[in-house]
This record gives structure tokens, C-alpha cells and sequence, in this order.
């Protein structure tokens, strides 16, 4: 149902996407990834509405849980929602903060990235 919403929402459907939404919440779900893609969907729901404060409250909820679940491509994502909802809204000082998350994160995963080749290699000779 996510990805549907996703779809939907991608597609400019938003009445069906906010319609799906609603029945997606009676879901009980498990899952932190599944929450997480959830509360993004409702938030740029809100965004598309003009409710900016609703839309920072539920991508903030996304990234917690994407830092509470350690899923940090998720986090990565979350950033870069606020910082482009933080550009809509005039806030400097919150742009630079969420910008500053997404480069270091994603400096992190790149780090990794070569640590683990650098071993694959060392491994193969």
C-alpha cells in the first residue's frame, strides 16, 4: 500500500494517494521501514496541501525512526525533504542543519563503502 500512495502520489493522484492513506493507517504494521515510508507519504501529502508545519512534524517522525532503526539511506531521504521544506519556509538556520546531516551521512555510507572494497580486495589477493 505504500508504494501505491508513492505512486499515486508521484502520479498526481493525490485525493486516491490521501483516500489510500486513510485505509492504510487501519493497517497494523510492524515493520520500521514500512512506518517510516508511511509517515513520509503523509507528510508530502501535507506539503501538497500548504500545511508545512503538519509536513515537517511527519518527516521529523520518519527520520526518527530511520535513526532509531539505524536505516540510513531513509535518514538521507528525510534530510532532504526538510531541507527542501526548510528552503520553502525561509529557514536558513534548519537548511543548513539538514544539509550538514546529509552530507555527513551520506559521507559515512561512502566511507564504508570503500572500507569494504578495500577489505574484498585484500581478501581476493
Amino acid at each position: 500500500m505504500g508504494n501505491i500512495i508513492g505512486a499515486l502520489i508521484s502520479s498526481g493522484a493525490f485525493e486516491d494517494a490521501r483516500v489510500t492513506l486513510l485505509e492504510f493507517d487501519t493497517v497494523s504494521v510492524t515493520l520500521p521501514s514500512v512506518i517510516l515510508h508511511r509517515e513520509s507519504c503523509r507528510a508530502e501529502l501535507h506539503e501538497h496541501d500548504g500545511n508545512l508545519d503538519a509536513a515537517q512534524a511527519a518527516f521529523q517522525v520518519a527520520l526518527d525512526l530511520a535513526r532509531k532503526h539505524g536505516i540510513p539511506e531513509a535518514e538521507i531521504e528525510q534530510h532532504i525533504h526538510l531541507r527542501k521544506l526548510a528552503q520553502k519556509r525561509n529557514d536558513f538556520a534548519a537548511y543548513v542543519e539538514h544539509n550538514n546531516e546529509f552530507v555527513r551521512i551520506k559521507e559515512e555510507i561512502r566511507g564504508k563503502d570503500a572500507t569494504q572494497k578495500l577489505a574484498t580486495m585484500d581478501a581476493e589477493r
